[in-house]
C-alpha cells in the first residue's frame, strides 16, 4: 500500500469540539484555521497519539516510540525525522487537504542556536524543548471551502501487507 486509507465524513464536525473528544490522547495537535469566521482559512487538521516523537533542546535530541522511553539520538532532530519518515512515505491522495499524516509539531525560535553561533539566552523562562515533532499515522482533515472532512490513516510505521490492515484499524479507532 503506497496511499493512505481515506474515509470522507458524511457530517462535517466542528474541529475544536472534535479535538475535545481526543483530549485524553498524547501529543494532541489541532491546526485550526477557522478561528476568525470572517477570514476562514481553507484547511484544518487534527491528530494525536503519534507512533514516535522526536524532540531536542539545543543539540541534544531524543526519540520516544509508542510504549517506550525517551532515548538519546546520535544525530540532530531534523535528520532523525527525515530518516524515520523516508522508508515509510506514502503517495498523497489527490483532491484531499495537503497534510495526510507524517511529521507535525513545532520548531521554536531557540532551535536556531543549533544552526548558528548565538549568545546563550540569559535564562530559560519556559523550560520547553526547542523542537518537538510527532510522527503521526492518522489525521482528521477539513477543507472549509468545500465543506468536507476526511479521516486519513497511513498505517505507518508498518510495512508490506500489514500497513493496510494497520491503517484500516486506526481509521476505525479514530471514527469510534
Amino acid at each position: 500500500m503506497r496511499s493512505p486509507v481515506v474515509e470522507r465524513l458524511s457530517v462535517v464536525p466542528d474541529a475544536a469540539a472534535t479535538a475535545e473528544q481526543f483530549a485524553d490522547l498524547p501529543f494532541l495537535l489541532l491546526l485550526d484555521s477557522t478561528a476568525d469566521p470572517e477570514r476562514t482559512g481553507r484547511y484544518s487538521f487534527l491528530t494525536a497519539d503519534p507512533y514516535a516523537v522526536i524532540r531536542s533542546r539545543g543539540a541534544k535530541a531524543e526519540s520516544l516510540y509508542r510504549g517506550g522511553e525517551w532515548e538519546p539520538l546520535a544525530t540532530d532532530a531534523l535528520s532523525a525525522v527525515r530518516a524515520a519518515l523516508a522508508p515509510l512515505a506514502t503517495d498523497p491522495v489527490p483532491g484531499l487537504p495537503p497534510f495526510q499524516g507524517g511529521a507535525a509539531g513545532y520548531i521554536g525560535y531557540d532551535w536556531g542556536a543549533t544552526l548558528e553561533r548565538l549568545p546563550p539566552s540569559r535564562y530559560d523562562d519556559l523550560a520547553l524543548p526547542d523542537l518537538v515533532l510527532g510522527l503521526y499515522d492518522w489525521v482528521l482533515a477539513w477543507d472549509h471551502c468545500e465543506q468536507a472532512a476526511w479521516i486519513i490513516a497511513a498505517g505507518i510505521p508498518e510495512g508490506g501487507t500489514d500497513r493496510e490492515a494497520s491503517a484500516r484499524a486506526r481509521l476505525e479507532a479514530v471514527r469510534a
